[in-house]
């Protein structure tokens, strides 16, 4: 570097560090740049106007192929929109009218209604399940925009071809760039002199700084989820960005603590501008030979994580048998401090999974677990992880619905998989009608445009163009559905306590006329996550049938449907639509989350919860699973229960677990922040596939929280 461009950095690296040190005076401000905006009336037309000039543009164009029609729609607001750029905020991306292109997504599906849309409806309706087309659940390819910039993946697109598809390309990165230029115009009257430095660099040029590299990821982001895609994985975190530390680090740009400075504010920017659901960032990972990839970087990034407090974004933490134990024990240290935005990833049973799924080393390599816990590989797959959504539990009535009812347990069993597999193909059936529609209803030049697939393909994602094109269906509710044919099993067939016949009685009526035999069955019959070998074995045998129904069905976009066991809020919405079931359980009360035991069953302890799961085949689910463990502070206080977290991955990930969570509550703290929320404001919990202040929670979510917390005593 010659004397004037290094007293140039030098400057700029001063005004950064004076600009950083303000973090926590900024931070209650910041949070609320999304909430209460300052768009400059200057600077572009109202969002009314836009909306107006959008309309007459689509009017005028009806005729135009969707993907050039969305393409332009997205020029005009990206280059007419109001701006706002903070000159406190060390990034700038504030655009009004993001969400002006979502109506015509709308608009177009309803112009491409898909056949029977009645029958998913009535599945919805009962809560069996819906079909969907899932446009939420997406990682770009985000090697080839921090390596190219905007005009790379312009450049790129222009010299790929001529075709709509191309052209498209071409025009929405155009117009990014232009979006920038405009941006670096606004900080400049706002007198913000680094952050205009940073977009004008990047309107011409790939990003060469830590700070420019973060500054066009954030900005990538925004207009992906204006596009009408939403940005569920901001990549393999610490290997994106640990090449533009190293040159800031050869460089003398900037010191670990001023990195972990600027990444206080990316963190805080991703909470304000996502709330609830959150950014994942993963971190860790391992090559194709198996060699860790873990570097200075993942420690700094954690370490400001750490420090930032923040419940969002998210972090997944792939582990391998070679991750460094000082990136374990950080993590380990987060959660034990209340940060609870962790999920824990086996890098060895993904790898199995993965390639199950049709996938080379050399691909395995860049997977990510996207939006919650769904496997997929970074820019080169649509993994539609929720194209489906599936109630196991909900099976359980259909079985009693039947005119004639089953006269022995293998009968029943037999009868409830016959039920779910036509339920499930039907429901598969369904999501193949929405892809078909997806062409019409959604292109997505910006996002295919960052895939080296969708380039060399010459299609779009909503096309088929990337190399992965799976659909995945979450289903729910497996502990109850077990539990509840083991009750079948033991208390009608085996026992002969009861006939099937009185109980689709005591069902309809909600145990209301024989509470001392569902007091019997919550109380003496084993239940899932106590390391009941028979009754896992229902779980299993229900969860292989499923993996295999699911797995080897094709759907119509090249690829394959793909099982995932887990909930997210559906334990809560299913249960909602759930009758009693033969398990105990009223009607209407909440499911098991994920691959939990029902509240206040898990009695045996952690270890065997760890136990039952583990006894299913993790490598079936290639759409995910997710195992989420609950611990009392006592279990994990002093030098000997820092070990505790630590140990329980260990043993999971040796018996096969692909994902861990973990919550540390003890009842009375969560009744006191009920009462006073004022005082805990920083409490976190983890969710299902997100992080969230406990006081944000609903009540009724607050109560299960503590009634599980209680079951711990």
């Amino acid at each position: 570097m010659n004397n004037s461009r290094k007293k140039k950095w030098e400057k700029k690296v001063v005004e950064k560090q004076i600009m950083l040190n303000s973090f926590k005076t900024l931070r209650e401000k910041l949070l609320k740049q999304y909430s209460e905006p300052h768009f400059d009336s200057e600077s572009g037309l109202s969002k009314e106007m836009l909306r107006e000039k959008l309309s007459g543009y689509a009017a005028a164009n009806r005729d135009l192929p969707h993907i050039l029609l969305k393409a332009n729609l997205f020029k005009l607001i990206v280059e007419n929109g109001r701006l706002d750029v903070d000159p406190d905020d060390p990034f700038a991306d504030h655009l009004d009218g993001r969400d002006l292109l979502l109506p015509y997504q709308q608009i177009w599906a309803r112009e491409n209604p898909i056949p029977d849309i009645a029958a998913n409806q009535r599945d919805r309706d009962s809560g069996l399940g819906e079909a969907k087309l899932d446009l939420s659940h997406t990682s770009p390819d985000w090697s080839s925009i921090l390596e190219l910039g905007v005009t790379g993946l312009r450049d790129r697109a222009l010299a790929a071809g001529d075709s709509d598809f191309y052209r498209a390309v071409a025009i929405v990165y155009d117009s990014f760039r232009n979006f920038i230029l405009r941006l670096a115009d606004q900080a400049r009257k706002a007198g913000n002199d680094i952050v205009t430095d940073n977009l004008e660099f990047l309107a011409d040029k790939a990003p060469e700084t830590l700070y420019q590299a973060l500054q066009l990821s954030y900005l990538y982001n925004q207009l992906q989820e204006m596009e009408g895609e939403l940005v569920r994985s901001q990549g393999i975190f610490d290997q994106l960005f640990w090449p533009f530390y190293q040159h800031d680090n050869k460089q003398g740009i900037a010191t670990d603590r001023q990195v972990k400075d600027l990444l206080h504010f990316f963190y805080l920017k991703c909470l304000a501008q996502n709330i609830s659901y959150g950014k994942n960032l993963n971190f860790g990972s391992s090559d194709e030979k198996e060699r860790d990839l873990s570097n200075h970087f993942t420690l700094l990034a954690l370490q400001a994580w750490r420090e930032v407090r923040t419940c969002n974004p998210k972090i997944c933490l792939r582990i391998n048998p070679h991750t460094p134990a000082s990136i374990k024990k950080l993590a380990v240290s987060c959660v034990l401090e209340g940060l609870t935005g962790i999920v824990f990833s086996n890098d060895q049973v993904a790898r199995k999974m993965l390639s199950e799924g049709g996938k080379p080393p050399e691909d395995i390599r860049d997977y990510l677990l996207i939006g919650c816990y769904e496997p997929s590989i970074m820019g080169r797959e649509m993994c539609c992880s929720m194209a489906c959504t599936f109630n196991f539990a909900k099976v359980v009535e259909l079985v009693f619905a039947q005119a004639r009812l089953p006269e022995s347990y293998a009968e029943f069993e037999k009868s409830y998989l016959d039920l779910l597999e036509k339920s499930l193909k039907r429901l598969m059936a369904a999501a193949r009608e929405f892809e078909k529609t997806w062409k019409t209803v959604n292109p997505s030049p910006l996002l295919s445009g960052s895939m080296r697939c969708c380039l060399v393909s010459g299609r779009d994602v909503s096309d088929g163009g990337t190399q992965y094109n799976n659909s995945g269906i979450m289903c729910a509710g497996l502990p109850d559905a077990a539990d509840s044919l083991d009750a079948v099993r033991e208390m009608v067939f085996n026992r002969q306590i009861v006939t099937l016949e009185e109980l689709k009685q005591h069902l309809q009526n909600d145990w209301q006329d024989a509470p001392l035999l569902q007091a019997k069955i919550l109380n003496t019959l084993p239940k899932w996550g106590n390391n009941n070998p028979e009754l896992d074995s229902i779980a299993k045998r229900i969860s292989a049938f499923t993996a295999n129904l699911i797995n080897h069905s094709a759907n119509t976009r090249g690829g394959h449907f793909q099982t995932g066991i887990w909930s997210i809020y559906f334990n809560v919405n299913f249960g909602a639509k759930t009758g009693a079931l033969p398990n105990g359980r009223h009607k209407g009360k909440r499911l098991a989350q994920n691959l939990s035991s029902s509240i206040g069953m898990d009695r045996n302890g952690v270890t065997s919860l760890i136990n039952s799961s583990a006894r299913l085949n993790h490598a079936q689910f290639l759409d995910g699973s997710i195992l989420d463990i609950m611990l009392h502070p006592s279990a994990v206080a002093g030098d000997r229960g820092r070990g505790v977290i630590p140990e329980l991955i260990r043993t999971y990930f040796e018996q096969g677990g692909l994902a861990i969570q973990f919550n540390i509550f003890n009842a009375e703290s969560l009744k006191q922040a009920q009462q006073e929320p004022e005082k805990f404001t920083n409490l976190q919990v983890r969710v299902c596939g997100w992080n969230i202040r406990f006081i944000d929670l609903d009540r009724d979510s607050q109560d299960a929280f503590i009634a599980q917390a209680e079951a711990l005593v």
